[in-house]
């Protein structure tokens, strides 16, 4: 059932979707809850945008792919 070649990913990819929920979820949520203003507008934004990037380092850091569900022995088949 389970190839010796494939791994699985563990928690390699928990900080990436934390950075992610952070840029996408919570600082919305925190600039909605306080009075909406053009500095929080840009701080927000500005925090967004430097959590997804963080998120894109740490995604091309891990170097993990999406394991093929082809066993690797009949693809060479």
């Amino acid at each position: 059932m389970f190839e010796s070649v494939q791994r699985t990913t563990g928690r390699e990819y928990t900080r990436t979707v934390a950075w992610l929920a952070a840029a996408l979820i919570f600082i919305p949520a925190a600039f909605l809850a306080v009075r909406p203003g053009y500095i929080s507008l840009s701080l927000a934004f500005f925090c967004s945008v430097s959590c997804v990037t963080i998120a894109w380092i740490s995604w091309k850091r891990s170097r993990l792919t999406i394991p093929s569900i082809a066993p690797q022995n009949a693809a060479s088949k």
